[in-house]
């Protein structure tokens, strides 16, 4: 398992694909209680987020122009085809089939936060939101701040530090899960979509590429026990 700079690995793109699929029967297969664990496709993907996203900070942390290319880069892959999904659905859709977008006037009130990527702040369920047409997308609001914020820990931090960092986090982002939801306004879907509650799979990715770099040799020892202990878990 020797770190080489710039690879790149087929298998991530395997477990790329096993996260759409587990996500797919999540939502269209879910009343077979077997395919309700499809949840655990989101976690992946963002475990994989994490992992090399972190990758890319790491080994470019020492380079002009550091933050600046990474989020032009982001926003050269993302923006484009998420701005018009926006567009397409708030907008253009329902002047053009009104009969087929009805309920959208909650979504087009609170349209900033879709704008903004911070959706997965917005409450949900509420008597005024009778769609759920862009619910989907308050797992790539939490990309989208992590893409902003989580670069100026790996420039600031070094590898030893930033270990300690994740780990402290991720133990923080499940205790807000578990008890935070008068923190988050007692509303219970804060606690699967906001971003302090879900940040701990984005930082576990972070974490293994950031042990990849350091001692990969720690990941193949645990890789096992890790494993065994999260599928009993």
């Amino acid at each position: 398992l020797e770190y080489k700079k710039g690879i790149h690995y087929p298998s991530l793109d395997g477990l790329r694909g096993v996260a759409v699929i587990l996500v797919f029967i999540f939502h269209t297969m879910s009343y077979v209680q077997i395919f309700r664990l499809g949840w655990i496709g989101v976690d992946l993907f963002f475990v994989l987020s994490g992992f090399l996203i972190t990758g890319i900070l790491y080994d470019s942390k020492n380079q002009a122009g550091y933050y600046k290319n990474f989020i032009v880069r982001r926003a050269l892959r993302i923006f484009p085809l998420y701005f018009f999904f926006i567009l397409l659905i708030l907008w253009i859709l329902p002047t053009l089939f009104p009969a087929l977008f009805t309920g959208m006037t909650y979504y087009q009130h609170h349209q900033a936060w879709y704008w903004f990527y911070i959706s997965n702040w917005l409450p949900r369920g509420t008597a005024d939101n009778t769609s759920t047409m862009l619910n989907h997308l308050w797992s790539l609001s939490i990309e989208e701040q992590f893409y902003v914020c989580w670069p100026f820990f790996v420039v600031f931090f070094q590898g030893k530090t930033l270990i300690k960092i994740c780990l402290f986090l991720i133990f923080c982002a499940i205790v807000i899960r578990y008890t935070g939801s008068p923190l988050l306004g007692n509303l219970k879907v804060f606690e699967y979509t906001s971003t302090l509650a879900r940040i701990d799979s984005l930082l576990i990715g972070a974490l293994i590429s950031i042990l990849y770099r350091l001692n990969p040799v720690i990941l193949i020892k645990s890789a096992w026990p890790i494993l065994i202990l999260s599928s009993f878990l």
